[in-house]
Parts: C-alpha cells; structure tokens; sequence
C-alpha cells in the first residue's frame, strides 16, 4: 500500500505457483486434503521468498511507522491477500512468516 504522499508502507513477496518444485515441507496431506474438499490446490500464491527455507518476515511494513501505523499497515496486507484468495478462488500459502505476522 502507498500514503497520500505515493510513499510505499507495505508490501508482500508474492507469486503464483503451479508445483510443489522448491518446497520444504511435505504437502501430501494439504494435497489430499484440497482432493477430498474439492478445492483446487494449484495453482497458489505463495508469499515468501523463492527456495529459501528460512523464518523471516514476509509482510514487509515502512520501518519508519510508528507501531500502531506498522499494525494498520501489517493488517491491510493480510487483509489483501484474503481480498485476493477470495476474489480468484486460489489459495494463498505464507510460507516462514514470524510468529508475530501469523497472529
């Protein structure tokens, strides 16, 4: 998201994946799963950063918020991805998010 100013606040490394190819984790089951739902594994959009398998933050925020603003902001991207997931009927994946952004 940008201010009223055009300054980026937030921002989330986001793609859309069509395999399993770079995973670190068995997904057999959430496959299985989405079969036995009748939900559409792939494609997905995936947050996070390509064949890296280490925890760090994915929703990136404007180190220069205060932190209520850094919370809005954080809120408005996890509000997004939602908006995104519901609107193309395709699942979104945060892969290694801290804990904090998972709340």
């Amino acid at each position: 998201g940008r201010s009223a100013r055009g300054r980026l606040l937030g921002a989330a490394p986001l793609y859309l994946k069509m395999h399993s190819d770079g995973e670190f984790c068995e997904e057999n089951e959430w496959i299985k799963a989405a079969a036995e739902l009748g939900v559409r594994h792939w494609p997905r959009a995936f947050v996070g950063i390509p064949f890296t398998p280490h925890q760090g933050r994915r929703l990136l925020v404007a180190a220069s918020l205060g932190a209520q603003d850094r919370a809005r902001v954080q809120r408005a991207l996890v509000d997004a991805l939602q908006t995104l997931s519901c609107r193309t009927q395709v699942s979104v994946n945060v892969a290694g998010c801290l804990d904090e952004e998972a709340g």
